[in-house]
């Protein structure tokens, strides 16, 4: 049973890193629209971190987290949730960003994640 939420759990992963993919797609466009200068190159910078973002999510779902690797685990966990706080916060809490965009990357974050703790739940040992 451990084995299937670790599958659940790292297909989630692989599916928001592809949304990431095309939320950084979105943000390079954006910058394209901008004069060169100082917010232009921020903008071409957070699209570069939303990529790296999805590219190790998407590794590490693949490579360790179907696996059930705690490690992996962690480090996806806290990965996605470094990079989809500040969406939250900046773009989500001030209604800059409504649904269903908004829901559906924190959406597969927090579902994801769920099914990976479970599964690494699961994956213990019980104690006599």
């Amino acid at each position: 049973m451990a084995r299937a939420f670790a599958i659940f759990g790292a297909v989630g992963f692989f599916f928001w890193g592809g949304l990431h993919i095309a939320a950084a797609q979105q943000v390079y466009h954006l910058g394209l629209s901008l004069d060169a200068g100082v917010a232009q190159g921020r903008i071409f910078q957070d699209a570069f971190y939303l990529l790296a973002f999805a590219v190790l999510t998407m590794l590490s779902a693949v490579g360790w987290v179907w696996r059930n690797d705690a490690r992996a685990t962690w480090f996806t966990i806290v990965v996605t949730a470094i990079a989809d706080v500040p969406f939250v916060v900046f773009l989500v809490a001030p209604g800059i960003v409504g649904p269903p965009i908004s829901i559906l990357g924190p959406g597969l974050w927090l579902v994801a994640s769920i099914s990976c703790l479970v599964a690494l739940t699961l994956q213990r040992p019980r104690s006599s």
